[in-house]
């Protein structure tokens, strides 16, 4: 049985091969997408506190009979834990049916300052050859367990609505949708179970598609509401979408620019360079002077002496763009569920021994910008 999704690039995507530099979609890094979406699909990942917990293991080892890898079981013949490989059941083909690639001197001259801003390590700093938006791939997924197979097709399918491919996907980059789904040895049906519908053409009906899929696994609740929000092209009020997906991702761009901008000036009246950490980081703000000296945030777990660090947290805040069926596109971002930082974790200046305070909650002031 098989499945082939038939998909178009909406936004410029940052993904490579193993040199790290020429464009290439892998199966394992498609695969490795799906399986975080698998996780939160169907093991509720964002609700789970620890990451050393019982839940996280139970997890492990089921996935690692669906994805392949190593699971951690109980043998009741010598009572150990021993480790057991499994094979995985399903396999992915990736089909590059037509990739266009541009390179640091073919980038566009009026890209936007607000583009500009959310893919700046990639154009700027990086200045990465990527994958052009109108390129199209194709996702064919293989199993002989049907119910295997509609899971991860399920996966996929939350993939390209919510989630997006390569770097800079949680600030725009990557966005790709779904133009065709193929069956092969299987109803159609049965797998996809209705789930897919990207038939809309104002802000009210996207919403009321988006709210069949099951976003309580990862989103949270806001005066009964999920913690979604689309934007359309006239400032929120017109319900007519952006008419390009440059527009729609330029539009987020620039509003996020203009909100951090006086809060990464370190010694300022107007800083909270202590709060934006919570946007994501390995994160450094500019000095104002060359006699200042540079911030950079880290998070530690200080218990008993010992300390455990992160360098690493990626946002809660996910920037989107969607393309209806008949070529309009929406800006959408999603605000995560869960605890940004793991139990007994905070943010540090990265050589200062006392933790910095984390008094405002700068997601949700951001998201009174826009709405």
């Amino acid at each position: 049985m098989e499945i082939t999704f038939e998909c178009e690039v909406i936004t410029p995507m940052f993904i490579y091969g193993s040199d790290g530099e020429k464009p290439e979609l892998r199966p394992p890094a498609i695969k490795s997408m799906i399986r975080i979406w698998y996780r939160i699909i169907y093991h509720d990942l964002l609700s789970m506190k620890s990451t050393e917990s019982k839940e996280i293991q139970n997890m492990l080892n089921e996935e690692s009979k669906v994805f392949g890898g190593k699971a951690k079981e109980y043998n009741s013949a010598n009572r150990k834990i021993e480790e057991k490989n499994y094979k995985g059941k399903f396999n992915i083909h990736v089909i590059e049916t037509k990739i266009e690639t541009i390179t640091p001197d073919k980038y566009p001259n009026n890209l936007g300052q607000g583009i500009k801003y959310l893919l700046y390590s990639v154009l700027a700093q990086t200045k990465k050859t990527y994958i052009d938006v109108g390129s199209t791939f194709s996702i064919k997924i293989r199993s002989n367990n049907e119910e295997i197979l509609q899971k991860v097709s399920e996966s996929f399918i939350y993939l390209s609505i919510f989630g997006a491919l390569g770097a800079r996907s949680r600030r725009g980059g990557g966005n790709f949708i779904i133009k065709n789904i193929k069956c092969n040895g299987v109803h159609k049906d049965k797998i996809i179970k209705n789930q897919y519908n990207l038939s809309f053409n104002t802000k009210d009906s996207l919403k009321t598609g988006l709210n069949t899929f099951k976003l309580e696994k990862f989103l949270d609740q806001k005066d009964q509401n999920y913690n979604i929000y689309i934007f359309d092209d006239k400032n929120n009020n017109s319900n007519i979408p952006f008419k390009s997906w440059y527009n729609a991702l330029n539009f987020l761009g620039e509003k996020f620019r203009e909100f951090r901008y006086p809060n990464n000036k370190p010694n300022e009246n107007t800083s909270d360079v202590y709060n934006t950490p919570k946007f994501g980081f390995p994160i450094s703000h500019k000095p104002i002077s060359s006699r200042d000296k540079k911030t950079t945030f880290i998070a530690k777990k200080i218990v008993n002496d010992k300390t455990e660090i992160l360098t690493r947290r990626g946002s809660t805040l996910i920037f989107k763009v969607i393309k209806t069926d008949d070529n309009k596109y929406f800006s959408v971002l999603l605000w995560l569920k869960g605890e940004f930082l793991p139990d007994g974790f905070k943010i540090y200046e990265k050589n200062e021994k006392r933790d910095n305070p984390q008094d405002r909650d700068i997601i949700n002031d951001f998201i009174k910008t826009l709405t």
